[in-house]
């Protein structure tokens, strides 16, 4: 992807983060807390469903950042910890319970104004695109799309207002896994159909995930799980630069495969630590931070944001791994190839 058109969609994912993130603490977050002047007030499951949207943009806002400056170190520790900080930021407005208009329209001049001074800032000088920054930047993301569209409150039936928001937010993660990608990819890589065509099969996952919601619970997980695997694949298709033959246990089929049965195991397995470890405990003291009343004992506090980062770290880790696979397999080819006196031909290039 040309640097230009790299910065450009960063900078407009990271503003319409900026604008989810403003609408969810000065309009969706009042609407979800539990009424304080109740003695015996506390909330649920899924209650503080707004804070998990607001902490997903914020997240969206330093990745889209990233892209920006196609995965810059300085700028990468720069960007998270910035969102770092935006959180703290987040949890002490949501204690002043801001709301309004004028709240909103203050929050959004901000946050796009810092957005916008950084992303400036990045772009004084050409980058080289890191690698391996944005490959896991892109698994993160694609990870956290599938957390965002799962995005549900405490009644039996969503009020259109959560659905809206899972769906802002999928369709940026989806954009920017796409980005990210793109600009790890090699020189003359991607073909902009391979990358329309992971978009409308995300689209269309997304579709059906809000059509399972209610109609098929039991399936809905498997859509969103569907929706982690293909953009994880559409990582690993579109950063591939070298050529392995198809039977290979790291050829592009089989590493897709294998990334569709790691995803869901290991995120099932980090929901579990976190339901019984220290991420509910910190969820919890943030919720009281935030000065809103705490979770009743028979439900859990949870932050999907934070059951998704580490899962799409390590899912970002093994699309790393399986390139550095794919090298060794290609240079031992090479060598072969050498030995035996054999000129590699156009068959043994990756097809752009």
């Amino acid at each position: 992807m040309p640097n230009r058109w790299g910065r450009g969609l960063g900078l407009s994912i990271s503003w319409g983060a900026v604008v989810v993130w403003a609408v969810g603490l000065t309009v969706m977050q009042p609407m979800t807390e539990p009424h304080r002047q109740l003695a015996d007030a506390y909330g649920g499951n899924n209650t503080y469903w707004a804070r998990d949207a607001r902490w997903t943009a914020v997240v969206i806002i330093a990745v889209g950042l990233i892209l920006a400056a196609r995965g810059n170190r300085l700028v990468t520790l720069l960007a998270g910890g910035g969102g770092a900080a935006w959180l703290g930021v987040d949890t002490w407005l949501d204690r002043l319970d801001i709301t309004g208009v004028p709240a909103t329209a203050a929050c959004i001049g901000v946050g796009g104004a810092v957005v916008t001074a950084a992303w400036f800032l990045s772009g004084r000088r050409d980058l080289a695109a890191h690698r391996t920054i944005l490959i896991m930047t892109a698994a993160l993301a694609a990870v956290l799309a599938s957390t965002a569209v799962g995005l549900t409150g405490p009644e039996d039936v969503d009020p259109p207002v959560i659905r809206v928001t899972a769906a802002l937010l999928t369709v940026l993660l989806t954009a920017l896994t796409l980005g990210c990608a793109s600009s790890a990819s090699p020189p003359g890589r991607p073909s902009p159909r391979i990358v329309l065509a992971f978009a409308i099969g995300a689209m269309l996952l997304l579709l059906l995930a809000f059509a399972t919601m209610y109609a098929a619970p039991a399936g809905f997980f498997f859509v969103v799980t569907g929706l982690a695997s293909l953009l994880l694949s559409a990582v690993i298709v579109l950063t591939a630069r070298t050529h392995v033959p198809d039977g290979s246990p790291t050829s592009v089929a089989a590493a897709c495969l294998a990334i569709s049965f790691i995803q869901p195991v290991l995120f099932l397995l980090t929901l579990l630590i976190s339901m019984m470890g220290w991420p509910s405990d910190f969820a919890d003291a943030l919720t009281r931070l935030a000065g809103n009343p705490s979770i009743n004992t028979a439900d859990e506090d949870l932050l999907m944001t934070l059951v998704a980062i580490p899962v799409g770290l390590v899912c970002g880790g093994y699309v790393l791994h399986v390139h550095r696979l794919r090298q060794l397999a290609s240079d031992a080819e090479r060598r072969q190839a050498l030995g035996s006196g054999r000129r590699r031909g156009p068959a043994d290039v990756w097809p752009g």
